[in-house]
């Protein structure tokens, strides 16, 4: 799994290493409003959901797991996912409360989305629950746009490359 930089970020493949740095992204509470989850009760169970990412991976499915650092210090301030099927990549990202509304999420997505496109993926989707317009927006960058598709009660975002 590929390593991206940008100006202000690194986005690197997660690995048992980063449960402490995921647990400083997972941890904040105000976070399971939007992702649905409550906040990890602690590293011990961030360090399940990385093995989870890492090792389970179905046959016909590719899991991508990266943890986002700002480049100027290192500071982890989100991850973004995919879950590549054929040429179909279903995304997702996260980004701490605190830092939210800066850009992060469009800038890790954009080269993780052409990174993939490199692999052969021609179709990105996410999912997106309603009136999330952070999300909305970050989507709206990649080139996404809604469809009238809903699954577990978040709105289908798609774009073909």
């Amino acid at each position: 799994m590929a390593t991206f930089t940008t100006a202000r970020l690194r986005i690197e493949p997660v690995g048992p290493e980063d449960a402490q740095a995921l647990f400083e992204v997972l941890g904040d509470p105000a976070l399971g409003w939007w992702t649905g989850e409550a906040a990890p009760a602690d590293v011990d169970e961030v360090q399940g959901r990385i093995r989870a990412w890492t090792e389970r991976e179905p046959a016909d499915q590719r899991w991508h797991n990266w943890i986002v650092r700002r480049a100027d210090d290192g500071r982890p301030i989100g991850y973004a996912q995919a879950t590549v099927t054929r040429s179909r990549a279903r995304l997702a990202w996260v980004v701490r409360v605190d830092a939210q509304r800066q850009g992060y999420a469009t800038e890790a997505a954009t080269p993780v989305m052409a990174g993939l496109v490199g692999e052969g993926v021609s179709t990105f989707e996410a999912t997106i629950a309603a009136g999330h317009e952070a999300s909305e927006g970050v989507a709206w960058h990649l080139g996404m746009e809604a469809t009238d598709e809903v699954e577990d009660g978040e709105r289908v975002w798609r774009v073909e490359r």
